[in-house]
């Protein structure tokens, strides 16, 4: 008898760590289809036009994962859905990205609003907000600088 009560408690300790914070996270993110945008899409950023100033279009790539353990980041708010990483030249952009190291992003789903952050840690992440329609996401994108001009412009993720 003994050993069915240390047998249950041990099973109620392990089924605790797995937690109903960590489930209702999976449901979420099955919820949302969040896996759909799994994988290596091709960025093409184009920026408008300042003050004279015409800068070719912005090519690169975005690898996004899931955020399967439900963890935090730091300056990013909720938990993300996605963490990734980008290979994009932003500075051909006039774009100073404040990214060291692996340049690294995070990433939200909510119905069929993508919001990335590039560099995310960074003091100057850049924002892209967009719509994912069929295998495609199209929309706004911004960086915030603190020296020289903000840009912004128009993008376009395209399946690999």
């Amino acid at each position: 008898m003994a050993s069915r009560t240390w047998r249950g408690a041990l099973a109620a300790v392990v089924l605790a760590g797995c937690g109903p914070g960590q489930s209702q996270w999976q449901a979420s993110l099955a919820a949302a289809r969040a896996e759909r945008l799994v994988g290596v899409w091709i960025a093409r950023l184009r920026v408008d036009r300042v003050t004279g100033d015409s800068l070719p279009p912005v090519t690169g790539q975005i690898g996004l994962t899931l955020n399967e353990e439900g963890r935090r980041v730091a300056q990013f708010g909720e938990r993300p859905t996605y963490f990734g990483t980008f290979d994009i030249d932003l500075a051909t952009a006039g774009i100073s990205a404040a990214a060291a190291g692996i340049p690294a992003l995070t990433g939200r789903l909510r119905g069929d609003t993508l919001e990335l952050s590039l560099g995310p840690q960074s003091d100057s992440p850049v924002l892209l907000m967009g719509i994912l329609v069929g295998d495609s996401v199209g929309g706004r994108w911004t960086a915030h600088q603190r020296a020289g001009a903000d840009r912004s412009g128009s993008f376009v993720l395209r399946r690999h």
